[in-house]
């Protein structure tokens, strides 16, 4: 049986063709996406103060921590209060 040179040569431009696609595609996909925001990035941090007219029981803090359902929790002299991204809520103690 004899090599046929053509047959390979025809496969061996289809793979590179492809490689070539593939290559031009993942640059395209690549410009498309938009960038992420990143508020480090710009700056400035978004900060929001929280006084006792807001809600807190005191304006000093003790400490501070997350639970596993996600409310933030602030301890001070005068309670506790959970916040739940809107509200506060107070537990005198």
């Amino acid at each position: 049986m004899k090599f046929q040179w053509h047959r390979w040569a025809w496969l061996f431009r289809r793979f590179i063709y492809l490689i070539m696609l593939a290559a031009a595609h993942s640059q395209f996909a690549m410009a498309q996406t938009k960038p992420v925001y990143d508020a480090a990035s710009a700056g400035r941090l978004p900060i929001r103060v929280y006084t006792d007219k807001d809600g807190l029981p005191q304006n000093s803090v003790e400490a501070i921590t997350f639970d596993a359902k996600g409310y933030l929790w602030i301890a001070t002299q005068d309670g506790a209060v959970r916040f739940n991204g809107r509200d506060w809520t107070t537990v005198p103690m």
